[in-house]
């Protein structure tokens, strides 16, 4: 606020006038700009000796008379060099009358009648009102006098007036309306606060430098830094990833940063209206709204950086050398370096820039009331706290400057105060490359030597040095390969008599895995031991002593064969049921000659650095099969199979099922089998049982034949030869191997059970093979159905080895084909039932007849 003051006083001494020429015909009462006052009258000239004249104002506070309680007022003594005369041009009868009222006069006038009315009219301006202070002159001689003392109260000599009412009854004059432009004049006093200007300041602070020399150090490791699986100078196989580490100081430079700062001052302007509400001197309510400019200087800090100095040297390339490297090495060359960006300016209008700047902003005051018949005064308030809001805080931004990805000093605009810049320290450089794959053509080898280069280069000023890169372990390169393998039993359709349930049993014809897994134990160094190997392996092989079909192709036995995966084998009809031993192995995928190796290997890891497979062997057993038991009565054309699914448990096309009604006539049945079943002393065995069922009791029989009053009993015993089995060869069955060894391999034979005839069931007794009837006679079982049971072998030079029931290794596992063939066990049947009969009593002979009908 002391500034103000000054530059309004400053104004002050020097004289303005605001009219111009276009307002000498016209009258005007008002105040510059600067507080002069500007009146102009227009009067009827004088025509006779007795005329008025002006001898100053009072300029009063309030719109009421001088007496009026707390009435303020100021006079000014008329000085009549500031008074000049026009005709009105349009009537020559009337003059226009122009005075000036000087503003010190004014100022100083106000200020002795009261101090606070001053500072209101300095600070914010007012209306006031005015009148003039008039005399009568005679013949030009004023009849009264004008002076004032420091109390600011008239005093005058003679006859003085000052207000309309004493002036326009003093004479008889001929235009008393003239007089009203001299009294009751309300002016507007303009505030002496001129709007300060921007002013601002800098200057520079401390200062930061960062300087460094270069040296070089690199590494080799496995997978990747901090993460090694392997330790490359004792062994990491082919195909693994490589990291090149090298540390070195980063650069040579010398920087230097130096610091600015400084402080504006805005200045706002605040508009405050105020709704005055009085009732004036007079009585009369009133109410008006006034205006009150405040002005504020908002003062904002900034400061920033600015790049003062700067060389620069960068790590400019790489290069370590290794066989097991990609391409013998890795190198970087040539690089450009890190991208170095410096922007730099100089001045603070380059660094700085105000956020938000509101100059004018407009207050509500609220209701002023006045008291005591006062119009109310603007009330002395604070609004810094607004002004303050107007001026937002500085947005700076520093000279910038960015070497590779690492801003050492920010561009971006802040507030306030710039970033400093970033500690740019000596800190090792790290070159770091991951994921460098030894190729699989490289060799198993010790202590592969490394060896390595860095190079530096100026910053625009080209190569300046390079350096060794020292402490780079060699690497040893040894491919790990393991083999251990197992095989998949076919159990659910081994029909052995004494299957070797320890060992792997493989079924002619049924698919079987050999699963080979790559997992165990390696060597006892980093990454090695235990774990699964087979990323390593370029090819798994295996070899059979047997013809041996895979992936749809027949191979001959001691052959090597490709496979992936867990891989199905089937034995193929023709081979020879017996025990025979596999052979497997995994190549390593750097091993010289790849699928076609022929070095060293070794059981189940290759321990040797040299040596580039890992083998493992497995037992098997080869078991045959019997199946596809099949009944046609002589009399029919179909065949009845044992139930509704063929030999693999997959639903048949067949509608006619076991047991088999017979109705007094012979029985024709064929029966397969797979294996070595096809020399003269082999054959098949059917152990025949006879029951009897009646109210739900199922008992065991004989039936007999009645010729006359003889009868023979029906055998429990078949055994099918040489000469009742044909070889079926590869018409019939899909997996073969050569024609001759599938005739040999596959075999049906056919045979035929006779229940014709008259027929006699008895209870289960010592009979004898032939018996007479009547013997019989009172043992025979009437009224109920016979059963004929099957127990069905097949038999390999003289010894059961296959059994279509295998009830007790089924239990185990094994093989069931009444079961396996989807044979229908309702109504009580069990396994082995083929055949059924009713036994109904004869119409006239005591015997009985096995029919259905």
């Amino acid at each position: 606020m002391i500034i103000l003051s000054t530059i309004s006083i400053i104004l002050f001494n020097t004289r303005i006038m605001a009219a111009d020429v276009s307002d000498y015909y016209k009258e005007i009462l008002e105040f510059d700009e600067e507080g002069n006052l500007l009146m102009t009258t227009h009067d009827k000239k004088a025509t006779s000796k007795i005329t008025y004249k002006t001898l100053g104002w009072i300029i009063k506070r309030y719109d009421a008379p001088l007496d009026a309680p707390g009435q303020k007022y100021a006079v000014i003594k008329m000085k009549y060099a500031d008074i000049s005369y026009r005709d009105d041009p349009s009537d020559s009868a009337y003059m226009y009358c122009y005075y000036y009222g000087d503003k010190q006069d004014i100022y100083l006038a106000i200020s002795d009648a009261n101090s606070k009315w001053q500072q209101i009219l300095y600070n914010y301006g007012d209306y006031v009102y005015i009148d003039e202070v008039m005399t009568v002159c005679s013949n030009g001689v004023p009849l009264g006098t004008l002076t004032s003392d420091s109390s600011n109260c008239i005093k005058y000599t003679g006859e003085v007036y000052y207000d309309y009412e004493g002036i326009s009854g003093a004479r008889n004059w001929a235009s008393k309306a003239s007089l009203l432009t001299h009294f009751d004049k309300k002016v507007k006093y303009p505030s002496m606060v001129r709007a300060p200007e921007f002013a601002i300041r800098e200057g520079k602070g401390n200062s930061v430098e960062y300087k460094n020399n270069a040296v070089a150090i690199g590494t080799i490791g496995s997978n990747e830094l901090g993460e090694e699986i392997y330790d490359v100078v004792q062994g990491i196989p082919v195909n693994e990833g490589l990291y090149v580490k090298a540390v070195a100081d980063s650069a040579v430079y010398e920087m230097r940063f130096d610091k600015y700062g400084g402080s504006a001052l805005f200045p706002v302007k605040v508009i405050t209206t105020y709704h005055f509400k009085w009732t004036d001197y007079y009585g009369v309510a009133r109410e008006e709204d006034v205006k009150a400019i405040r002005w504020y200087l908002i003062e904002r800090a900034f400061s920033y950086w600015r790049v003062g100095k700067f060389t620069y040297k960068y790590l400019s390339g790489i290069k370590i050398n290794n066989y097991a490297i990609p391409g013998g090495k890795y190198q970087v060359s040539g690089l450009s370096g890190p991208d170095i960006v410096l922007e730099q300016s100089a001045g603070y209008n380059n660094h700085i820039s105000i956020s938000s700047y509101t100059k004018s902003i407009k207050v509500d005051g609220g209701t002023v009331k006045g008291k005591n018949g006062l119009r109310p005064s603007i009330p002395d308030e604070d609004y810094s706290d607004v002004a303050e809001e107007c001026v937002g805080e500085y947005k700076v931004w520093n000279d910038y400057l960015k070497i590779g990805s690492k801003v050492v000093l920010k561009k971006a605009k802040t507030e306030k105060a710039g970033t400093n810049p970033v500690t740019f320290s000596s800190e090792d450089k790290t070159f770091y490359k991951k994921g460098l794959i030894i190729p699989e053509d490289r060799l198993n080898g010790k202590n592969y030597e490394s060896t390595g280069t860095a190079y530096y280069t100026g910053y625009k000023n080209g190569t300046v040095y390079s350096a060794e890169v020292q402490a780079i372990e060699p690497v040893t390169i040894y491919t790990p390969v393991l083999c251990e393998s197992s095989m998949n039993s076919t159990n659910e359709f081994n029909q052995s008599i004494a299957p070797d349930l320890s060992m792997n049993n493989v079924v002619i014809g049924k698919a079987f895995l050999i699963n080979y897994g790559c997992t165990g134990n390696h060597l006892n160094i980093p990454g090695y031991g235990y774990r699964n190997y087979s990323e390593y392996v370029a090819v798994s092989q295996v070899r059979f002593p047997i013809e041996i079909y895979y992936d749809g192709k027949l191979y001959s036995k001691m052959t090597w064969i490709r496979i992936k995966g867990g891989a199905s084998f089937v034995v193929p009809v023709g081979v020879k049921e017996g025990r025979y031993t596999y052979e497997i192995r995994n190549i390593a995928i750097n091993a010289p000659g790849g699928e076609q190796y022929t070095g060293a290997g070794y059981a189940i890891y290759n321990r040797s650095i040299n040596s580039y497979a890992a083998l493992d062997t497995g037992e098997f057993n080869v078991v045959g099969r019997i199946y596809d038991f099949k009944v046609r009565l002589r009399n029919e054309d179909v065949w009845h199979t044992v139930g509704n699914k063929d030999k693999n448990g997959n639903k048949n096309n067949s509608q006619y099922f076991m047991p088999v009604e017979i109705n007094n006539s012979s029985v024709r049945f064929e029966v397969t089998t797979i294996g070595g079943y096809a020399d003269t002393n082999d054959s098949i065995r059917l152990y025949l049982n006879y029951y009897f069922i009646k109210d739900g009791e199922r008992i065991p029989v004989n039936i007999y034949r009645r010729n006359d009053k003889e009868c023979t009993i029906l055998g429990d015993y078949l055994e099918l030869s040489h000469s009742q089995m044909r070889c079926v060869g590869d018409k019939e069955l899909i997996k073969v191997s050569s024609v001759s060894d599938a005739k040999k391999g596959a075999q049906i034979w056919n045979g035929e059970i006779d229940l014709s005839g008259k027929l006699v069931v008895v209870g289960k007794g010592d009979y004898g093979k032939k018996v007479a009837y009547n013997k019989l006679k009172s043992e025979i079982l009437k009224g109920g159905n016979i059963i004929v049971n099957a127990d069905i072998y097949a038999v390999d030079a003289g010894t059961e080895e296959l059994s279509y029931i295998n009830a007790d290794n089924w239990k185990k596992g094994c093989c069931n084909m009444w079961n396996k063939e989807g044979f229908d066990y309702k109504e009580g049947f069990i396994d082995g039932d083929f055949l059924v009969g009713n036994v109904k009593n004869a119409e006239r002979e005591d015997y009985v007849v096995v029919g259905t009908h």
